[in-house]
């Protein structure tokens, strides 16, 4: 089901004045009220949509991961190397989001959607989106906290070495 232009637009309003907020002032010192006056929303209609500022974070990462894996489906059978350059490159295009989201210290939200879309993308092997198996939830998350701290590195740094350099070098740890 399609979400409806109007929720669309006044969702992508509320969360560009956050971020926009985020630029020059501290996330706690942002009300629900500098969000809407920014926004050129209501309070009515901010808390038809979420319950705290939080929540922005949580459903703006939420599209992105749905989008990242949108473009999963399109190329099946893929390998983990190319689905790990994939992963590199998505949080490359988000980067500047990335560090706003790092700055008002609500990093653990991109952590949790990450984990969640990890295991969705691994539980759905059964359509072999990717060629890797994973039979419990222990390495999935051992895998990708220690890729997320990898990649929030990466983009704390500049991201300096390409996507296919990152995965070299996450690669080659495999040799010890």
């Amino acid at each position: 089901m399609r979400k409806k232009k109007t929720e669309i637009s006044t969702k992508n309003l509320i969360a560009l004045a956050l971020y926009e907020l985020l630029v020059r002032e501290d996330y706690d010192d942002i009300t629900v009220k500098d969000i809407c006056k920014k926004a050129g929303v209501s309070r009515m209609s901010f808390y038809r949509y979420y319950n705290n500022k939080r929540d922005i974070f949580i459903d703006y990462s939420d599209e992105r991961f749905a989008e990242f894996y949108e473009t999963l489906l399109l190329n099946k059978n893929i390998e983990l190397s190319d689905f790990l350059i994939q992963v590199f490159v998505f949080f490359k295009k988000y980067r500047r989001e990335i560090l706003i989201l790092k700055k008002a210290n609500q990093q653990q939200v991109l952590l949790d959607q990450f984990q969640s879309y990890a295991r969705y993308v691994i539980a759905q092997d059964h359509q072999r989106l990717i060629k890797f198996k994973i039979s419990n939830q222990v390495p999935i998350y051992f895998l990708t906290g220690g890729l997320f701290n990898v990649l929030m590195n990466w983009i704390e740094e500049g991201c300096k070495e390409s996507p296919e350099e990152m995965f070299k070098s996450i690669a080659s740890m495999s040799t010890y």
